[in-house]
């Protein structure tokens, strides 16, 4: 069994499933922000910039935490090692 294989695959799919969770949620949010019907609204760059900044950050920081997390990890198993003379 390959650990590291299969935890970046569920980190991939969990990354690409939050990125279509917000997409999904920003264009019905957008579809709807006039009175409640569907029409052509207007996006600003700043939406545009937020929501890059939520589909990114999330993913990234996951990611960012498990290479801190297995480091440590490391480093505490190693240290239950007895060392070599």
């Amino acid at each position: 069994m390959n650990w590291g294989r299969g935890l970046t695959r569920i980190w991939v799919v969990g990354s690409v499933l939050w990125a279509l969770g917000l997409i999904t949620h920003f264009l019905l949010h957008l579809a709807r922000s006039t009175s409640g019907t569907y029409a052509r609204a207007e996006v600003s760059g700043e939406e545009v910039g937020f929501l890059v900044l939520a589909i990114v950050a999330p993913p990234l920081l996951i990611l960012a935490a498990a290479f801190v997390a297995t480091r440590v990890g490391t480093w505490i198993v190693r240290g239950f090692r007895p060392k070599d003379h």
